[in-house]
């Protein structure tokens, strides 16, 4: 009975200072947002300062099925429930990633019996009091429509919190919250769970210190009898401070000025979770710096009344370290979850992909599979990394899409079948082989390269200086690296040297910079040589009435969708005109769609207009030609364009259109100005609706030689698009 005693005895203190059920010395288990992707990641340590990943610090379960509202978990919390049958997790429900803005509207509660299998329930602020178990409460908002931030959620077990009807004890969640309407800044608010952790109250103020507070993290100090609160200042003097209260919900005062993680200089830090040791009574500090690329995860030492911050260290062994939380475990709890990892890692699920080539050609391209078909059968959220393998097992480099795509490169002999395997895990860096952005040095120019060549739409800014420059322009390569930033850059600083040895009266060094810098001029890997003017250059899109091309202008707006490894996509938006139809005056708007993907010279296009209504009209799509003739087949345009200095460069560049959904006929058209003649395909009858063709160039110093050659791999190119390989997944 003595020892019994005796052992109670000395848990007591041990509880008492733990806002949280505390149990086990074996190990310690780091659960955390992945700094590679917005979900979380386990990693196991015996000693709280060096760790490993679980699973290779892949997801501990789909976030699309635990985050409802962006499938993203960030800023993991875990603790155990009060009464220690079980493991309790809150989660910030954000995708960046997805959402490309800083702006979240809710919260994960998740519950769990093992630590591997997982139930959750999201919380959607924006939906207001009827998710709430108390609607009938004092509101916090007049309206939480506009609620547009709810960040970094942690859990304190209150036993003496009250529930209507007398039940005793809950879960306080802490939270930073913002309302664009009500709010001026981000502000510290708390709820509470039930002993269910299905229920949540409405959210309350927890303080206002007149600025932004973010990521806070309470705990019990037995050492002075208060709670403390580490938590990120966005006002006043931003940092990592501590405050305090006799109280868990009131009575939260203003830190100390000067006692913060001060160490980091004006580096930003974020993210504070504090944990102890066994055998210390101070404390483990765990933030992230993020100000350093790469971004640093680190624990720093303070003293039993979590001040006096010192002796940063880098945290060790985890892949994507990230704002997170630490949690004691057993002996047991280690094991049972290093078996779980060890078995999935040297198991891991796989999705087997066949393709089966249907033609007698040799195809060599990208395959697009749907991301949420392959996830599924990995039981894998879309925002995992995966990691493609050919029939060697060696990786494949793989690319997912804007719009739900992993695309891959495939090798399939005619008439056969290739293999290729699917599985999650992060991929090695891979080769980036295409590229593109907006060249505001050259006037807006927004271009874009692969491995064979590049290509250029003008922008605003080409425009608002009155230049005539419509269509699609071809910059030749010889080589498969990507050489836009550095032309761009050549050119650009040799035109301001020139310019300034041109007003000094140095006309023949000016010249000389001129033959050294210039992208018209070939210096080893292409140029710069194709004429566009106010023409469709190679590829352009334009409505026809009545015989006559109505011309685009530059681009408005563009968004780049894809930017490599493998695939670059490209959204545009030109002004709007009107044009006169039939005896109707319509306000048209056109849309693009580009998309160009390594290994191909031949670029996707998918062209619509808004404004037409049910006015019908023609489309036509084509190259500029600058003298000879094109050849023009029912499905396609080629030409073979002598560069805008024949004489001089003595090279050719290899144009055409490809038309695989059909048009209703290719033709030779002169525009009635007489200035420009173009090889079109033409729709009729159109009215605004998306239509897809291709439009591509080659150089014959690059990987073209001939036009007969350019015909052969246009004609390989269309017999691709039209007998699409079959595709399996099993």
């Amino acid at each position: 009975m003595k020892k019994t005693l005796s052992l109670l005895f000395l848990c007591l203190p041990l509880l008492a200072m733990a806002q949280n059920l505390q149990q086990g010395t074996y190990g310690w288990l780091y659960c955390h947002m992945s700094d590679r992707g917005e979900w979380t990641a386990y990693a196991l340590s015996r000693d709280g300062l060096h760790y490993e990943d679980l699973i290779g610090g892949l997801p501990v379960f789909n976030t699309e099925t635990h985050a409802l509202i962006e499938g993203g978990t960030r800023d993991a919390y875990i603790t155990r429930t009060h009464n220690g049958d079980g493991y309790l997790m809150v989660t910030t429900d954000m995708c960046v990633n997805r959402s490309h803005k800083w702006d979240n509207y809710g919260i994960n509660l998740h519950r769990s019996k093992d630590l591997i299998h997982w139930e959750s329930k999201t919380f959607d602020f924006r939906k207001g009091p009827a998710i709430f178990c108390d609607p009938k409460s004092k509101n916090c908002y007049k309206d939480f429509s506009k609620i547009h931030r709810v960040w970094a959620p942690q859990i304190f077990w209150d036993p003496d919190y009250k529930w209507p009807g007398g039940a005793r004890g809950g879960y306080l969640i802490y939270y930073s919250m913002l309302n664009d309407d009500e709010d001026h800044y981000d502000r510290m608010y708390y709820s509470y769970a039930d002993q269910s952790f299905t229920r949540l109250t409405k959210p309350r103020l927890l303080f206002d210190w007149g600025y932004a507070t973010i990521d806070a993290d309470i705990n019990f100090l037995p050492s002075d009898g208060l709670y403390h609160m580490l938590i990120k200042k966005e006002g006043g003097k931003p940092g990592i401070y501590t405050a305090t209260s006799k109280h868990l919900t009131k009575g939260w005062g203003e830190p100390v000025e000067d006692d913060y993680v001060s160490f980091e200089g004006k580096k930003k830090c974020e993210g504070s979770s504090a944990f102890q040791l066994p055998g210390e009574d101070g404390w483990r500090v765990a933030y992230i710096q993020y100000s350093d690329r790469p971004k640093h995860y680190r624990t720093c030492r303070a003293d039993k009344y979590l001040r006096n911050f010192s002796d940063p260290q880098d945290i060790t062994g985890v892949t994507g370290p990230q704002h997170g939380s630490f949690m004691r475990i057993t002996e047991e709890e280690y094991l049972r979850l290093k078996a779980w990892s060890d078995s999935l890692t040297a198991h891991p699920r796989k999705v087997e992909v066949s393709l089966d080539n249907p033609t007698d050609m040799q195809r060599r391209q990208l395959v697009e599979l749907n991301l949420r078909d392959v996830c599924r059968q990995l039981d894998a959220s879309t925002i995992e990394p995966l990691l493609v393998k050919n029939a060697f097992g060696q990786q494949v480099d793989c690319q997912k899409t804007h719009d739900g795509l992993l695309v891959f490169e495939v090798s399939v002999q005619p008439g056969s079948t290739a293999r290729y395997t699917i599985e999650r895990g992060f991929q090695r860096e891979p080769h980036r082989y295409v590229q593109g952005r907006q060249y505001k040095i050259r006037k807006d120019d927004l271009a874009w390269e692969n491995d064979r060549g590049a290509f250029r739409l003008y922008g605003p800014a080409l425009q608002q200086s009155g230049e005539k420059s419509f269509g699609i322009d071809v910059w030749t390569k010889s080589t498969p690296e990507l050489v836009l930033d550095r032309r761009y850059d050549t050119d650009f600083q040799g035109n301001q040297r020139e310019d300034s040895l041109r007003r000094a009266g140095n006309k023949a060094e000016a010249n000389a910079t001129d033959l050294l810098t210039s992208f018209h001029l070939d210096h080893g890997d292409g140029l710069d040589a194709y004429a566009v003017g106010s023409t469709l250059g190679c590829g352009a899109p334009a409505l026809m009435h009545q015989d006559k091309l109505i011309m685009p202008w530059c681009y408005e707006k563009f968004s780049i969708l894809d930017n490599g490894p493998l695939r670059f996509t490209a959204e545009l938006t030109y002004p709007s005109t009107t044009i006169n139809v039939g005896g109707k005056s319509l306000t048209v708007t056109e849309h693009r769609r580009i998309s160009l993907d390594k290994g191909s010279n031949f670029n996707r296009m998918t062209v619509w207009y808004d404004g037409l209504g049910n006015t019908p009209i023609s489309l036509a799509a084509g190259v500029v030609l600058h003298g000879g003739d094109p050849v023009v087949a029912d499905d396609a345009v080629l030409y073979a364009d002598p560069t805008d200095t024949p004489q001089r460069h003595q090279s050719q560049i290899y144009v055409g259109c490809l038309f695989p959904n059909g048009v209703n006929r290719t033709a030779v058209h002169q525009q009635d100005d007489g200035k420009s003649r173009h090889a079109l395909g033409i729709v009729e009858g159109y009215k605004g609706q998306p239509y897809t063709y291709y439009f591509g160039a080659a150089w014959s110093l690059g990987d073209v030689r001939s036009l007969g050659e350019w015909q052969l791999r246009s004609r390989h190119f269309l017999n691709q698009v039209k007998s699409p390989l079959v595709i399996t997944l099993k």
